[in-house]
């Protein structure tokens, strides 16, 4: 006959061999948008794609927005600033079976939501065109089973201060 345990006794086994991770991290400045709205006079909304106006020259645009995370150069020696924000997050939970401590199942997903900003300028320095994109992301999914082996020194050796010789 085989032993079974009831589920009602297996979900709280699981729970106490349990354990989550959330991390959360951002790269790049946040509320791109809204500073671009406040150079739109607060008319930058949160569609998928927003023309926005900025001010008229390269100097005004580096006052607002600081430098920016990408340069790029266009025809016509035109160029474009590129500001980006990512706020990543990733969630994590692992779990550890009773009795067989060398296994851990862990299970995670990461998504990002992006905001970027892209300024295109004449070769004279003035501003010809800004736009704001938003969107959000999954950017993954996974699942292991990982073997914990633990490894340690011997002990370091005990001196007795009463064998020592002054």
């Amino acid at each position: 006959m085989r032993f079974r345990l009831p589920r009602l006794l297996v979900i709280p086994l699981i729970g106490l061999s349990a354990g989550c991770t959330v991390l959360r991290y951002q790269i790049g400045e946040e509320k791109i948008a809204v500073r671009a709205g406040d150079a739109d006079g607060g008319q930058a909304s949160g569609t998928p794609e927003t023309r926005v106006s900025t001010p008229g020259t390269r100097a005004e645009v580096m006052k607002l927005f600081g430098p920016p995370d990408k340069i790029g150069r266009l025809d016509d020696d035109r160029y474009a600033f590129a500001y980006e924000y990512r706020e990543v997050v990733e969630q994590q939970i692992g779990i550890s079976i009773p009795k067989l401590e060398l296994l851990k199942l862990a299970v995670g997903r990461t998504g990002a939501r992006r905001e970027t900003l892209l300024i295109e300028f004449s070769k004279d320095d003035r501003v010809l065109a800004a736009g704001v994109a938003h969107w959000q992301e999954d950017v993954g999914f996974g699942a292991n089973i990982q073997l914990f082996i633990t490894l340690t020194p011997p002990p370091p050796h005990i001196v007795n201060v009463n064998d020592m010789r002054w």
